[in-house]
């Protein structure tokens, strides 16, 4: 998808140093990824402790995929 962006010429030139990117592209589908990525598990870590596993759970997990 094509998308008109305006970004600040230093930010930009900042990213692609640090990031050793060859093209703008590169370095804006990086930092995008990078961020939704640590936002997923940012998101994952504030559900420590919240899910309950029960004993014998990963034997139910083994009989479902036996069924395939």
């Amino acid at each position: 998808m094509r998308t008109t962006v305006v970004l600040e010429e230093a930010l930009l030139e900042r990213l692609q140093a640090v990031g050793r990117f060859r093209t703008r592209k590169e370095a804006i589908r990086t930092a995008i990824e990078e961020f939704v990525a640590r936002k997923e598990r940012e998101a994952l870590a504030e559900m420590a402790g919240q899910v309950q596993f029960h004993d014998g759970h990963l034997h139910i997990i083994d009989e479902s995929e036996e069924g395939r």
